[in-house]
């Protein structure tokens, strides 16, 4: 039997059905350290700037990104499928879908190639054309105050090779991605 086709719906506010498959992944596959207080995602559902969609394949859900549009580019804070539906290609549509949404190019965190699922997923993504921004030392910025900037590597969908343009692309994702909304 075929799977149903996906479907991607965008969440906006705090009562929608999908937000507690939501909590449950966005909180089984990325460590504290990595990710908001699921009360701050709530919260920011009405944000204009962030963009927080379900992909549902047929009724059930498969999974999430969250993304912010940044002037020149789009920033995926987080993305993630069902544990049980990884390997079936739903994430590689996802990124597909979402590298048709925005013309302009997609940056995203990954973690540094320390680990063999680590190097997985950079290898996922260069296979879908991103590619690691050469010569950028990058750190996420802490979720929470008190905690320590975490070593990330960004990648990019276009060329984002001149160091003017990287300065001015990180400086995006801290000021209005992280900073203004660190608790």
């Amino acid at each position: 039997m075929a799977a149903a086709p996906l479907s991607y719906k965008r969440l906006t506010r705090q009562d929608a059905p999908e937000l507690a498959s939501l909590r449950k992944l966005y909180q089984e596959a990325f460590p504290l350290r990595e990710r908001r207080t699921f009360g701050q995602v709530e919260r920011l559902l009405e944000h204009p700037g962030m963009r927080c969609i379900a992909v549902m394949q047929g009724t059930l859900f498969a999974g999430f990104y969250i993304s912010w549009r940044l002037g020149q580019f789009c920033f995926v804070e987080h993305f993630a499928i069902v544990s049980h539906l990884r390997g079936q290609g739903i994430g590689r549509q996802v990124v597909q879908r979402m590298l048709q949404d925005e013309a302009l190019g997609v940056v995203l965190e990954v973690e540094l190639p320390y680990s063999q699922a680590s190097r997985r997923r950079i290898l996922f993504y260069q296979s879908l054309g991103f590619s690691p921004i050469a010569g950028l030392t990058y750190h996420q910025p802490p979720y929470r105050s008190g905690e320590a900037p975490l070593p990330l590597c960004l990648m990019s969908s276009f060329p984002l090779t001149d160091p003017a343009e990287q300065d001015r692309a990180v400086r995006a994702i801290h000021e209005q991605v992280y900073a203004r909304f660190m608790v």
